[in-house]
């Protein structure tokens, strides 16, 4: 009797810490809050004076762009393969700094 009280203990444990450990990937890698949008969009947006900043994480092909204008909302983009994003805008002809 004991034995099967503790088996269905340590169930519930494990299901209770398989779904926090779920709940919480879904709430890091949710990212809805930027727009993906492509990396020519993003290069026209930058010579028209509308970004601010590129943001870009190590080890990491996504950037985030944040805009001159408060009310846009973020977005991001994917770097090509094997790139990097002052070689990239350089290629685009938009100076890096």
């Amino acid at each position: 009797m004991g034995d099967l009280r503790r088996v269905r203990s340590s169930l519930v444990w494990l299901v209770l810490i398989v779904a926090v450990v779920a709940l919480w990937f879904i709430v890091v890698n949710n990212d809805n809050s930027a727009q993906t949008k492509p990396f020519g969009e993003v290069v026209t947006e930058i010579k028209a004076g509308e970004v601010l900043r590129l943001t870009q994480t190590q080890n990491s092909d996504t950037v985030r762009v944040d805009y001159i204008d408060e009310d846009q909302r973020q977005a991001k983009t994917i770097l090509p393969p094997e790139s990097n994003l002052v070689d990239v805008l350089d290629s685009y002809g938009v100076d890096p700094n």
